[in-house]
């Protein structure tokens, strides 16, 4: 994650750390600050590729589509991710060029689309999926503990969450679940060693942590949550 206060100095970081991939997630009401933060690294010779894609990027489509600076998109959000994921892999013979594939996605919307493993299978689609696992619709629980005291309609499971490692080993893939820190690198490790394998870890993390910096509907920066208790 990068703090920066000026393109210059965005430029100046990226070419210190030389990440091997940029990933943007981006809300519809910053796209034009995200597309000339993009175009001024080209113009200062960053080649990285660069992947953007949500949260709520529906009013983006069209420009970032548009926008021969970014390498991978990935629009839409909960039950268009892994479709379109696939659908990309499928348009390019089965791969995108020279990078593995990763779909991080969550509980809540990888059920809006886990038809596609069956896709996955049928087309030997080799994709590692990153299941971050809260147990609950992460962004509208949280909407729901910052403005109605914690009061819960429609957004937890009530305990029935599918078992995801035998559901994607009923598709014919392999499974792995972490539910420790510790047990979290050795999992990655595995998975990515399996290169012709679909690889679906399932990654439990605290059902009480929060998504921050959040902006507030309708208001300004000023009023941004940056902690659960704590504002801009």
């Amino acid at each position: 994650r990068l703090n920066f206060d000026s393109y210059d100095e965005l430029v100046d970081i990226v070419k210190n750390f030389k990440p091997d991939i940029i990933g943007i997630s981006v809300m519809t009401f910053y796209k034009n600050f995200v597309h000339r933060a993009i175009k001024y690294m080209r113009d200062q010779g960053i080649e990285t590729p660069i992947f953007m894609g949500g949260p709520y990027p529906t009013g983006a489509y069209e420009d970032v589509l548009k926008d021969e600076n970014i390498n991978i998109c990935m629009l839409g959000e909960g039950e268009n991710t892994l479709s379109e994921l696939v659908c990309e892999m499928l348009k390019n013979n089965n791969k995108l060029p020279n990078e593995e594939v990763l779909c991080i996605t969550g509980e809540g919307s990888i059920q809006m689309c886990i038809q596609e493993l069956s896709t996955c299978l049928q087309y030997n689609l080799p994709i590692k999926i990153i299941n971050i696992n809260n147990e609950a619709l992460g962004m509208v629980k949280q909407w729901q503990d910052m403005n109605y005291g914690g009061r819960h309609s429609q957004s937890t499971y009530q305990n029935s969450l599918p078992d995801f490692v035998k559901l994607a080993e009923s598709y014919g893939h392999v499974g792995i679940k972490v539910e420790k820190n510790s047990e979290l690198k050795s999992a990655l490790e595995k998975a990515f060693s399996m290169k012709d394998r679909l690889v679906f870890v399932d990654v439990y993390v605290d059902p009480a942590e929060h998504v921050y910096p959040m902006l507030i509907a309708n208001h300004s920066l000023e009023d941004m949550w940056l902690s659960k208790d704590k504002k801009t």
